[in-house]
């Protein structure tokens, strides 16, 4: 299986996104969310097969490398136990967060212009798909 790349429905809240390691994001599912979302998230999480927009797809991966920093930079500083240590990550996380906000606005723009054609490809590569516009509709949970 492909490892990097557009993939639909790697988060159950976005129609699709760069994966930077699908294996990883397949235990991940499979060992922390809930039992009965499992078989769907690995049934809907699959690499997109049709062209999207490279404007799209540069705005993504800028936006998913910018996340993976600020969550680095966010792990660095907690680890941290002397105060001119945490001040110093500190402020290097909060350069991160500031960095991925920027870019986080610009991939919201940029997705915005291209989501009719988005919706089309999805329609198009995820027939029978439990999205409803937000997120993964999951099957209830009989108690």
């Amino acid at each position: 299986m492909k490892q990097t790349g557009m993939f639909w429905h790697e988060y159950h809240d976005f129609l699709c996104g760069y994966c930077c390691n699908y294996d990883k994001r397949v235990e991940y599912i499979k060992h922390h969310k809930r039992e009965h979302e499992r078989a769907l998230r690995l049934r809907l999480f699959q690499p997109i097969k049709s062209r999207l927009p490279c404007e799209f797809i540069k705005a993504h991966k800028k936006c998913a490398k910018a996340s993976q920093k600020y969550n680095k930079t966010w792990q660095k500083h907690v680890k941290q136990y002397t105060w001119r240590r945490y001040a110093k990550t500190w402020q290097k996380y909060i350069r991160a967060r500031q960095k991925y906000a920027k870019v986080w606005q610009k991939y919201k723009e940029i997705r915005q212009k291209y989501e009719p054609e988005i919706k089309a490809l999805h329609a198009k590569e995820c027939p029978n798909c439990s999205w409803n516009g937000t997120k993964i509709v999951f099957p209830e949970v009989r108690k």
